[in-house]
């Protein structure tokens, strides 16, 4: 295998339409939560509006909080998880197989993917809790005050008691790569399916699958949407978690094994 060189992907993935689609429909999720959840600081309750209990991690309440846990496929999906799928509809994958080996090539897209969808999904996030943290001092929160989402037999609660900031970037970056797991599968369908768009509509089916068929059967702590959120509604299951990034992960590479053996006789 030869030297991996993203970069030209990465300049592809970032500078596409699907990303300034996705980061677009990110930057209004932030904001649209924040207009929707506006509280005066001092709001007559026990303790005063925080940081940690406005941003969109910290409450479960807004439809813009719903709206981003339920789109999020799509943001992640938008930047690059089409681009074999179109790749392959323009014949532009002829062209990268002449020039560098098979496994190269569909590596560097996946990593690309991967890279773009993380980074597309944590976007949403960060913008929130800075635009938060201009309106709403960071007060630590405390479990007296029943304020606060996560229950004092939560995953890391200990962790957002004592450092709160750490703990919300950790949520940020289990969701950026369970994400970005999820851009490296709709990738891999490119493969399978011939339509760009098509890859973007059944990644979200898939996940939007996953949601229903959980939320009938009451089976909330295999349910992304909500394990992922820093809420913890439901204690965060890290056995789960693994579970569905590993499995997205060795799908995705199966996937792109055996649909990259077509190309066999172009690299």
């Amino acid at each position: 295998m030869k030297k991996i060189r993203i970069q030209p992907f990465l300049y592809r993935a970032f500078h596409s339409s699907g990303f300034r689609l996705s980061f677009v429909l990110g930057l209004f999720l932030a904001v649209f939560q924040i207009v929707q959840m506006i509280t005066p600081i001092d709001s007559g309750y026990i303790y005063p509006a925080s940081l940690y209990a406005m941003w969109v991690g910290g409450e479960w309440a807004s439809y813009a909080s719903s709206l981003l846990f339920l789109l999020l496929p799509l943001i992640a999906t938008l930047p690059f998880s089409d681009c074999v799928a179109r790749d392959k509809k323009t014949g532009y994958i002829y062209h990268l197989l002449l020039h560098q080996e098979r496994n190269t090539v569909f590596l560097e897209c996946a990593l690309t993917a991967f890279i773009s969808g993380f980074s597309a999904a944590i976007l949403p996030f960060l913008e929130n809790f800075l635009l938060c943290a201009t309106l709403y001092p960071a007060l630590p929160p405390q479990a007296s005050t029943y304020t606060f989402s996560p229950s004092l037999h939560g995953f890391l609660v200990n962790v957002f008691y004592t450092r709160p900031l750490l703990y919300c970037l950790v949520y940020i970056l289990l969701i950026g790569v369970f994400f970005g797991a999820l851009a490296v599968l709709g990738m891999s369908l490119g493969f399978l399916i011939k339509s760009p768009i098509f890859v973007h509509l059944l990644v979200f089916a898939l996940y939007f699958w996953v949601y229903y068929i959980t939320m009938q059967l009451g089976w909330y702590s295999l349910n992304p949407y909500v394990f992922l959120n820093p809420t913890q509604t439901v204690v965060f299951p890290m056995r789960v978690y693994l579970v569905y990034v590993i499995g997205m992960f060795v799908t995705a590479a199966l996937i792109i094994f055996a649909g990259g053996r077509r190309y066999e006789a172009v690299s």
